[in-house]
């Protein structure tokens, strides 16, 4: 009551009331030259609910907007700008020295030299990524887009608005995946008209949707859609006719099952079409979909405050394809690092063969010695191809432990025989000891236990200077 009495005691005031049937009504008074006033009555109901419907839709891709005025050096922004950085919730109006003094060193210049061309009227257009610090301390990566709204006579801005997305995550990991959401535009200035708002606050939404790279699709609280960009229409070429206003979410499926535009669906249409109904109406899980010509496509959906759904189509085909192609270079040098261990092994039995048969003659001790270091270098050189093999099988997943019963003691004194000539060259002793629980017989993979072993002593010969 107080507010209103004040409003009207002015010589002129605008006032937005809502009423109790659940308009709303602009409320415009002028003094007259005799001293009485002068009423108009407004109806902005529409421009209230296209207004509602524009904050859900910016609430509901996670925005942030801003408004910068020109001249009185002050920014408006909403809640997620302001929990982007982890400002308290007073936060709603930012100066130059609120703002400037958050911004990276490396990007300080920079930006500061945008804002005075854009004050100066030599740049409309407010493109740019720079880090701001969170009130924890951490960076952020925020990409600012904006446009000059509103000029005065001379031709300068006055007003411009525009978004910010915390980019942090894709400017480390995947830019090129989200890049596209920075052609979302939001501003909406208010008319005198409630009718002519409304068509200015439809227009330019259809024009932010309709610049996006990706594919946006908008549906209602009934599911049915709202708006759909044209680079939407273009991945589903078949079922482009049927994705028009006011058509369900379930109906666009069995087209697109009809003409054949999504190969997943192939073979099996009502289980993909239960599937994908289930993941759009939980809203919650990001989706793969391969379409008819190969392409791949990553698709998000959100809910909106209204119950609606916000849907954003992204192209991935070539993230796709490349990790297709290094998972077939991985099975490609699986399978000669396979086949190369077969050619080898065989002349290796050939030598251990031979070794076997010269072990029978008669020897002298150091001959017999130097065949024992033959035998085990050539068993060593096996179980590397082995180990070769063993990559293969991981690679392949089909690595397996097979445990039998061996006898320690021979291990000890095979890796005591192959690794003592290399202690004996640094001038190391190398000294095996085996105590009486050393000569049960053990169960275990015989082969895994000598390679673990070997690295073992390799690396205690490779770094030990002296002593044994």
């Amino acid at each position: 009551m107080h507010e209103r009495l004040a409003a009207h005691a002015q010589p002129r005031s605008v006032v937005e009331q809502p009423i109790r049937d659940g308009r709303w009504l602009r409320i415009i008074e002028n003094e007259t030259r005799d001293g009485g006033r002068v009423g108009m009555r407004v109806d902005i109901t529409d421009l209230k609910r296209q207004e509602q419907r524009l904050a859900d839709i910016i609430a509901g891709t996670n925005v942030g907007t801003w408004e910068w005025d020109v001249k009185a050096r002050s920014t408006t922004v909403n809640n997620i700008w302001r929990e982007t950085l982890g400002l308290p919730p007073s936060t709603t109006m930012m100066g130059p020295q609120d703002f400037l003094p958050l911004l990276h060193p490396d990007d300080a210049q920079r930006m500061g030299d945008l804002l005075n061309r854009i004050t100066q009227g030599d740049l409309s257009r407010l493109e740019t990524n720079v880090r701001l610090r969170h009130a924890d301390g951490h960076w952020v990566w925020a990409m600012f887009r904006g446009n000059t709204i509103q000029r005065d006579a001379s031709g300068l801005p006055t007003l411009m608005s525009g978004i910010v997305l915390d980019v942090t995550k894709e400017v480390e990991r995947e830019q090129a995946i989200l890049a596209a959401r920075d052609a979302l535009q939001v501003a909406l200035a208010a008319r005198d008209q409630a009718e002519q708002d409304a068509k200015a606050a439809r227009d330019r939404l259809q024009a932010a949707v309709e610049a996006m790279r990706d594919g946006f699709v908008l549906f209602d609280a009934e599911d049915r859609v709202v708006l759909a960009n044209s680079r939407f229409r273009e991945f589903y070429p078949g079922t482009a006719p049927f994705i028009q206003p006011g058509t369900s979410f379930e109906q666009i499926l069995r087209e697109s099952v009809a003409v054949g535009d999504v190969a997943d669906a192939v073979g099996r249409p009502e289980e993909w079409i239960a599937e994908r109904m289930a993941q759009h109406l939980g809203a919650n899980e990001t989706v793969e979909q391969r379409l008819a010509d190969g392409r791949v496509l990553r698709v998000y959906e959100v809910a909106t405050s209204d119950g609606g759904r916000v849907g954003i189509r992204i192209d991935v085909t070539e993230l796709y394809d490349a990790r297709e192609r290094a998972e077939a270079a991985s099975r490609a040098k699986s399978a000669f690092l396979a086949n190369m261990s077969h050619e080898i092994r065989t002349p290796m039995n050939g030598i251990l063969g031979m070794a076997e048969l010269l072990a029978a003659t008669a020897l002298s001790r150091e001959q017999a010695q130097m065949l024992g270091t033959i035998r085990a270098s050539g068993d060593a050189l096996l179980s590397i191809i082995n180990d070769i093999l063993d990559l293969a099988r991981i690679e392949a997943g089909k690595m397996q432990i097979v445990p039998r019963p061996f006898d320690m003691v021979k291990l000890a004194h095979r890796l005591q025989s192959l690794l003592g000539v290399q202690a004996h060259a640094k001038g190391l002793n190398m000294t095996l000891v085996c105590t009486g629980d050393g000569q049960q017989t053990r169960l275990g993979d015989e082969t895994r236990i000598g390679q673990v072993l070997g690295n073992l002593i390799g690396n205690a010969i490779k770094f030990t200077e002296q002593g044994q």
